[in-house]
């Protein structure tokens, strides 16, 4: 069936992505002494987090993201109850 394709596809894309591309290691920074250090992982995501509340479309997208998201979680997990009440009040 189509599940079947799609696990073929995801262990497809699975082995390509092994392959094709490179580990990111992070920033580097030069210290004082010249020497190149690794960007702690709290830093990038200091980093990542002034660069979201900076740019107004990069925090609109976000929302945006969070709120349909959201509601697609509500939707899905209120689904099914309002259909197994709806299904014992056809029986009873």
């Amino acid at each position: 069936g189509p599940f079947d394709v799609s696990l073929v596809a995801l262990i497809a894309c699975g082995l390509l992505a092994t392959c094709l591309w490179e580990e990111n290691y992070g920033e580097t920074s030069n210290d004082d002494n010249g020497k190149s250090s690794k960007t702690s992982a709290v830093g990038q995501f200091k980093n990542a987090f002034y660069t979201t509340i900076r740019s107004p479309d990069i925090f609109s997208i976000g929302v945006l993201s969070s709120l349909f998201e959201g509601s697609m979680y509500i939707f899905v997990f209120m689904w099914t109850p309002a259909l197994t009440a709806l299904a014992k009040e056809e029986k009873g």
